[in-house]
């Protein structure tokens, strides 16, 4: 066994500095023939992306993908499905993503549901028809709300409301009439928040939609200011103007709306994102805004992306799309003080654990990565909510490793602790246990071998049949794992039950056991 210790010195946050530049981590490329990309979502490491891809004839079209990101310094294709109009809004429940889009020429619109449970395959399960401009989406499951732009006599601006528990057959559930074209809308608990345009005068608009079949309003406001994009947050809206702007409005005592702080952005944005107290708004470049105090809202710091169109957030990072692609990058925090106490790392059995002491801080607000081989990865940091941080690492290589813990201390990414490893192949090849365990949908199967050589590693249920072929090929020396995402060989679902993990080394067999749940 080895142990690392290196003691952290304190670390405490200064305030907010308007200079931040994100370093981004990872790229992923559209590909050139397939238009201009629109609309970005971003959920459980997978990535919805949709296009613009109108043909010179000015025939409508555009494209759906789904990128693996998964480690967000190196975005992966996963896979992609044509679409007959232009996507104006992505949403995802589940397994299931809603994109919307128009086709000008017909004068068709629809929401089409999309199974991303295998992001490799891409399958339409249906479309709802939609008779207007669908504009915005959102799920309140069972049910999905789209919010709908009349095009021309007899079709007036409204909510359209579908059941969609089977999303294989979605169920229309009814309209709401509006008296507006919704430009953006955002799900705040069971109170939906639209912003729209109604000619001469803008509208804002909090919706109750406990029951979806029978909504109800709370709140209505005309005003003189139209907004394109929208972030509800209790009495409080995030909105983006069209003429290059984010607003702060406020609902005082749910009896008269107030304008709380405004910023004027270097251009246009079309894509907004707030994550705590910290605004994304994508346009052109991505603008970062502090609006911890909202009385001194001032921008934190911006990414020259030129073309930015739209942005995501996940807890650990966030996605800035652009005309060709995205970038993924760090989150901007605001200042907290953080104390980093210590950092250890124990090696025993190939398998490297790490932790730390820390107070007033999230699991978020660190980033633990590895290095060794030529090759840097990202580790999984886990926290007990009493300022005991830990991760554990069972796919370093044989030789030098060196971890480096990170903490955002709310101006950048700050260095707080390092620690280096010499690791050496173990006396005898190991299967250690899977995680998680149990598991649903996907199981990680770490191993290390004690030599180089061919290795079977398979999945069989509880008779002893083979279930999934995980690997089979020749590996080097050192730790390695491989992740099996429940599906046997013909890519069917495995069913909820025992299953074991043997691995074959030589003339060496190894057997782990593992529960999948669903």
């Amino acid at each position: 066994m080895r142990i690392a210790i290196l003691i952290c010195s304190l670390l405490t946050a200064g305030a907010a500095i308007a200079d931040w530049t994100p370093a981004p981590m990872g790229r992923w490329d559209m590909p050139v023939d397939r238009g201009a990309a629109v609309r970005v979502s971003v959920q459980d490491g997978l990535a919805l992306v949709v296009s613009d891809d109108t043909a010179p004839n000015n025939n409508p079209g555009g494209w759906f993908w789904t990128v693996d990101v998964s480690d967000p310094y190196a975005p992966v294709d996963a896979g992609e499905l044509e679409l007959t109009g232009v996507p104006s809004a992505i949403a995802r429940y589940g397994d299931v993503a809603a994109v919307a889009w128009y086709h000008i020429r017909t004068n068709r619109g629809s929401v089409q549901l999309i199974d991303v449970s295998d992001p490799t395959v891409p399958t339409t399960l249906s479309e709802i028809t939609v008779f207007g401009a669908p504009t915005a989406v959102v799920w309140v499951p069972p049910y999905l709300l789209t919010g709908v732009r009349g095009t021309n006599a007899g079709i007036d601006d409204h909510l359209l409301i579908d059941y969609v528990a089977s999303p294989s057959t979605p169920i229309f559930a009814g309209t709401f009439l509006l008296p507006y074209a919704t430009t953006a809308m955002d799900l705040d608990g069971s109170t939906l928040c639209l912003v729209g345009d109604a000619g001469s005068l803008a509208s804002l608009e909090w919706l109750d939609v406990t029951d979806p079949t029978d909504i109800g309003v709370v709140e209505s406001y005309g005003t003189n200011i139209l907004f394109t994009s929208v972030d509800a947050e209790g009495d409080f809206v995030h909105a983006l103007r069209p003429d290059g702007a984010y607003m702060m409005l406020e609902l005082v005592s749910g009896e008269f709306l107030t304008f709380r702080a405004t910023v004027d952005l270097p251009a246009p944005a079309t894509g907004l994102a707030r994550h705590g107290d910290v605004i994304y708004a994508a346009g052109g470049d991505l603008t970062v805004i502090d609006v911890t105090n909202p009385d001194m809202a001032h921008i934190a710091g911006s990414y020259a992306a030129g073309t930015a169109v739209d942005v995501a957030l996940t807890d650990q990072y966030g996605v800035m799309l652009d005309a060709g692609g995205f970038w993924t990058m760090p989150l901007y925090a605001v200042p907290t003080p953080v104390t980093v106490a210590g950092f250890t790392a124990v090696e025993s059995n190939g398998i490297v654990t790490l932790g730390w002491r820390a107070e007033r801080a999230a699991v978020a607000d660190f980033r633990l990565t590895g290095k060794g081989e030529g090759r840097t990865w990202m580790i999984d940091v886990g926290g007990n909510g009493s300022g005991e941080f830990s991760a554990r690492d069972a796919a370093a290589p044989i030789g030098r490793v060196t971890y480096e813990l990170a903490v955002n201390n709310g101006e950048r990414w700050s260095l707080v602790g390092e620690t280096t490893l010499d690791l050496s192949p173990p006396a005898v090849t190991i299967l250690n246990d899977p995680y998680p365990n149990p598991f649903n949908p996907r199981v990680t199967v770490p191993f290390i071998l004690a030599s180089p050589g061919a290795v079977s590693l398979t999945v069989h249920d509880t008779r002893g049949r083979r279930v999934a072929t995980l690997i089979d090929s020749v590996l080097p020396a050192g730790g390695h794992h491989i992740v099996w995402d429940g599906r046997d060989e013909a890519g069917t679902v495995a069913s909820s039950g025992t299953y074991f993990m043997r691995l074959v080394v030589g003339e060496s067999t190894l057997v782990s056991k593992a529960v999948m749940l669903r």
